[in-house]
């Protein structure tokens, strides 16, 4: 019975042992590719559209945006942490740069390598230019590629209001017609290695 005994106990603290060391995903994380991504909500602003500068902190990347009013009216940025497998993403302080005319615009980040939004500048109205800065992604030294990328529907940016990616998912593009009465569709993409 002492034998019996023993394995068990010896099998119940191997399988603790694998337990700890692999950390269970946190509730609000997924699995892509077989590692645990997380994005959580980081740094968040809301700013004056017309003539305004905006980046993410270090190594925060943007995860929404959206916009209520004319030029004159606030736009809210919703930073975001990335995690793979319980560890930070690190985000490039190198940063690339595009400018586009905000009444025709269109924009996704740069894919080879994948880039995150971490700034958007803004000036004048619906003809005035908005850059949209990109940065490359790190994790243990690799490349952090971006996925599955998707355009939401257009509609007129008032009812993208709190419009969220899931919880593996950033802001990549972004397309405008018009002044602010015209239509918005945002791109958003899969975290992965």
């Amino acid at each position: 019975m002492k034998k019996h005994t023993a394995a068990i106990f010896g099998s119940i603290a191997a399988a603790a042992a694998t337990v700890a060391v692999t950390p269970p995903a946190p509730a609000s994380a997924t699995v892509v590719n077989g590692h645990i991504i997380d994005v959580i909500q980081g740094y968040t602003a809301v700013v004056r559209e017309s003539n305004s500068t905006f980046n993410c902190p270090a190594n925060e990347v943007m995860y929404t945006r959206w916009h209520s009013g004319d030029e004159n009216g606030n736009t809210t940025y919703i930073c975001a942490r990335v995690f793979i497998d319980n560890e930070r993403v690190l985000v490039s302080t190198a940063t690339y740069a595009v400018t586009v005319k905000e009444s025709k615009s269109w924009y996704v980040t740069p894919a080879f390598p994948d880039q995150a939004i971490v700034g958007r500048w803004h000036q004048g109205d619906e003809n005035g230019n908005t850059t949209y800065i990109s940065a490359r992604m790190t994790w243990r030294g690799q490349e952090v590629r971006l996925i599955d990328r998707y355009w939401t529907g257009f509609g007129p940016e008032r009812y993208l209001l709190g419009r969220r990616p899931t919880d593996h998912e950033i802001m990549t593009g972004r397309e405008h017609r018009g002044d602010e009465n015209g239509q918005t569709a945002t791109q958003y993409a899969t975290i992965s290695l």
